[in-house]
């Protein structure tokens, strides 16, 4: 009985591309050693450096910055992604997860001079596959 227990989980792989979509979204994460890791998202690539990853209760996080006007705000996208395993038989598995959009304003002096919530989130419901 224990072999059949081994050896139905040696034909599991860990996933390690996800091709996810939800509302005005579309990405493809591809994991990898912090320098080879890539995040495709809504036509644009990032890599190595540009990608901030970050293990959490959630997950791993994988955040990048999309956008800082100085004296403004920052806009950041950051990806919640599970861990998964996909069986030898099959193509890929169905993933769920989630991502945020944070706006954090900021001034010329910093956070501590920004009247009000300094923080707005955007949450995105994402679906699709990982192998």
């Amino acid at each position: 009985m224990m072999e059949a227990t081994q050896s139905a989980v040696s034909q599991l792989q860990p996933v390690t591309q996800y091709h996810l979509h939800g509302e005005h979204t579309k990405l493809v994460f591809r994991d990898g050693p912090p320098d080879m890791a890539t995040l495709e998202y809504n036509g644009e690539t990032y890599r190595g450096r540009a990608l901030y990853q970050d293990q959490t209760t959630f997950g791993r996080i994988i955040s990048i910055n999309l956008e800082t006007i100085p004296d403004l705000q920052s806009t950041f996208f950051s990806l919640v992604v599970p861990e998964g395993n996909c069986p030898s038989d099959a193509r890929s598995i169905p993933v769920t997860t989630f991502a945020v959009i944070t706006k954090a304003r900021s001034s010329l002096g910093g956070p501590a001079l920004v009247s009000g919530q300094i923080g707005t989130y955007e949450v995105i419901s994402l679906r699709g596959n990982a192998w």
